[in-house]
């Protein structure tokens, strides 16, 4: 039989016991152990099995280490309850199926005087690719919530960026607006491979606040793939009026906080005219066709078939601006509407009516 026991703070129901759950704080770590017991004797024994928690609220808990083997026959567990106000529940489930589920009591949680957690969330965009020089390329929005319903304020100071290589060659400055877009710092990342960047705003008890981050690229940047991220809680940058720093917590994806990859692309149009993802599945996905344009330009851009035959115009004989990164979307369909069939086509840009370019496009079912 498994049960659930009590842990460091945390008591819950099981065979042979009882017990009135304490009120455990939010945000503070609390040990969960799991045991496997002689039903008669309810002595430990240990199993090979494996053994999951969860949580009856997933959003507003973290569980650490979900999955362990009970070779020991009992495992410590660890998980925080974010949220106060919640009443939670644990389920211990055993994944070979041998043993019935386990559940504790409810668990009441609560705010301290002084709050203690905060909870963050971030939604990136994808980039794909970019021009050297480019700026205010939009690469993520970053929301901090404080869970308590009373107690402290906090204060958002700042965010650390990191760079997927040892030194950054490709980024010139990062930009921090509020979600409104008003601009709360500009930063010069330099050839570190972290930046700070300041954000400074206030989080009442229970309220949200959101950023939205950009870069700058460098017009000295190399070709190439560039990756980034927060790369942990302590690099959300949280702390009390008193000073006292704060822990966050992701209330959805777990850090790191990865940025989409920023492929940097040549300016020369016979280099950077491509599409992707490529293959790609007609009726069902769509490819992104785009070129830079160094100075302005009358463009027509069409894709034909193997032999020649035009299947969709995509831009025809249209005057557009130098100095941009241009992108069209493919979804697989002809002129007419109807999905073209499995094969090999060729986008063709044509500019100022004589300078001409190729790609080839793959389209799968």
């Amino acid at each position: 039989m498994m049960v659930l026991a009590p842990g460091e703070s945390f008591i819950a129901s099981a065979p042979g016991y009882t017990g009135t759950p304490e009120i455990q704080e939010a945000g503070r770590l609390i040990t969960i152990t799991v045991r496997v017991v002689e039903e008669n004797g309810w002595t430990t024994y240990p199993v090979s099995n494996m053994i999951q928690i969860a949580s009856s609220s997933l959003t507003w808990t973290t569980v650490l280490d979900s999955k362990k083997n009970l070779v020991s026959g009992d495992m410590e567990f660890y998980v925080r309850f974010m949220k106060p106000g919640f009443i939670y529940s644990i389920t211990a489930t055993d994944l070979e199926g041998t043993y019935a589920p386990a559940f504790s009591n409810p668990i009441p949680v609560t705010a301290t005087g002084f709050g203690n957690t905060a909870i963050a969330d971030y939604l990136k965009y994808g980039v794909n690719t970019a021009v050297r020089g480019q700026g205010n390329i939009h690469i993520m929005d970053v929301s901090v919530t404080n869970p308590n319903s009373g107690g402290a304020q906090y204060v958002f100071t700042g965010i650390t960026l990191t760079a997927g290589a040892a030194s950054n060659s490709v980024v010139g400055n990062v930009v921090i607006t509020d979600a409104a877009g008003g601009t709360l710092s500009v930063t010069a990342w330099g050839s570190s491979n972290t930046v700070f960047a300041p954000v400074n705003l206030s989080i009442t008890p229970l309220q949200q606040v959101s950023i939205r981050v950009y870069y700058d690229i460098l017009a000295s940047a190399p070709s190439g793939a560039f990756n980034s991220s927060i790369a942990s809680q302590g690099d959300i940058y949280l702390q009390k009026l008193d000073g006292t720093l704060v822990y966050s917590e992701p209330a959805g994806a777990a850090f790191p906080y990865a940025a989409e990859q920023i492929n940097i692309i040549e300016t020369n149009t016979n280099i950077g005219f491509y599409n992707y993802p490529n293959p790609f599945a007609a009726g069902s996905g769509t490819t992104t066709i785009q070129y830079y344009l160094n100075r302005d330009s009358k463009v027509s851009l069409k894709i034909f078939d193997l032999i020649s035959r035009k299947v969709k115009v995509i831009v025809d004989d249209e005057q557009q601006a130098g100095g941009t990164l241009h992108k069209y979307t493919w979804d697989g369909k002809n002129d007419d509407g109807k999905t073209v069939v499995n094969g090999v086509y060729y986008s063709v840009i044509k500019i100022n009516g004589s300078e001409q370019h190729y790609t080839k496009i793959v389209v799968v079912k």
